[in-house]
């Protein structure tokens, strides 16, 4: 089992869906701010199969990017759905912030 299997494993989509509600990014980019953010390697593949999974509950969408040079790629953004979701689940996490605070004590 990873080290942030639990709980911060459970937290993930929402992560993702917070970073993608202050920018448009693609999959790398996306996979490099994780890996800073959690101090460690993101196994390859993983954020697309995320990224798959909240595009097929419609919390994300994604148009194609051209640049000059590089192939094509995906650059995602949260759906307005995608943002009432966050918002849900944050209030939700905030709700349970003191029994957190306790069992940190």
């Amino acid at each position: 089992m990873h080290a942030w299997a639990m709980p911060v494993g459970g937290l993930l989509p929402l992560i993702v869906l917070k970073m993608l509600s202050k920018s448009q990014m693609h999959g790398y980019q996306i996979e490099e701010e994780l890996s800073k953010l959690l101090n460690r390697k993101i196994p390859e593949g993983f954020i697309y199969g995320l990224l798959k999974r909240l595009e097929v509950k419609g919390l994300v969408t994604y148009q194609w990017e051209t640049p000059q040079s590089g192939p094509a790629r995906k650059v995602y953004r949260v759906t307005e759905e995608g943002e009432v979701y966050l918002k849900e689940r944050i209030e939700s996490i905030e709700s349970i912030k003191p029994l957190i605070d306790y069992l940190s004590s």
